[in-house]
């Protein structure tokens, strides 16, 4: 994937997380372990809490598709 495209991609994906209630936060750390898989995770605004991706380590592909299911669950 280009640079653009994932940029792109990762833009989406917090403007879709921001309108659910979530902050999409990047880890900022250099070194990858087993808690900090150096990707994404989702925070609950209202509450500051970890929602999805404890370890850092949701794709911004897993964002949307984690807040399309909550939209999905809400029409039914």
């Amino acid at each position: 994937m280009s640079a653009d495209k994932e940029k792109t991609l990762i833009s989406r994906a917090r403007r879709i997380a921001k309108r659910h209630g979530f902050q999409m936060t990047k880890s900022r750390e250099k070194m990858q372990h087993l808690n900090n898989r150096g990707q994404f995770q989702l925070v609950e605004i209202r509450t500051n809490t970890v929602a999805m991706g404890l370890d850092y380590d949701m794709t911004p592909q897993e964002v949307i598709e984690y807040c399309n299911d909550l939209d999905s669950a809400k029409e039914t």
